[in-house]
């Protein structure tokens, strides 16, 4: 559901094309031994697997890389897309996502793929690879710096105060 089968073979491509870039895996599940099984031993010092980190873990993780990939055949919301927007990442993800929807500005703080289109994958990641990262980070962070705890309350208060 989460289309790493498919991040995995896009980043594949990507480093047969010669670039030189590094993937990082974060979280742990039953298809774990799967999707390594699936990289090509050549590649194996490009790819990281870190396992589950827990939530106040993720800014330390989110700080050392540049772009957040999440490729995913359905995630109904997908905090993750908010989480690396929050964190100045550029966020790649799919149009399943509606968190992508509403916070992603294709092409200015990420990048809004077809869904299970391992071209599109390939062509974002492309892309990334060579975008204006500051820029893109400074838009990302924009984009959900609205959405804090504080401001969510205050708007919950407002709404309250207009109902009443």
């Amino acid at each position: 559901r989460k289309g790493v089968d498919l991040l995995i073979e896009a980043f594949s491509s990507i480093l047969e094309e010669g670039h030189d870039a590094h993937l990082t895996f974060m979280g742990h599940g039953d298809l774990e031994v799967k999707i390594q099984s699936r990289i090509k031993n050549e590649q194996r010092d490009k790819i990281t697997f870190l396992g589950f980190r827990d939530w106040h873990e993720l800014h330390e993780v989110y700080a050392k890389h540049d772009v957040l990939v999440a490729p995913s055949r359905y995630d109904g919301w997908g905090l993750v897309v908010i989480e690396g927007l929050a964190a100045g990442m550029p966020v790649i993800a799919t149009a399943s996502m509606g968190a992508a929807l509403d916070f992603i500005n294709h092409g200015k703080n990420g990048w809004i793929i077809p869904i299970e289109n391992r071209d599109c994958l390939v062509a974002a990641l492309r892309t990334a690879l060579t975008a204006p990262l500051c820029e893109m980070s400074r838009a990302a962070r924009e984009a959900v710096e609205v959405w804090t705890l504080e401001k969510a309350a205050e708007r919950w208060c407002d709404l309250a105060d207009a109902a009443l």
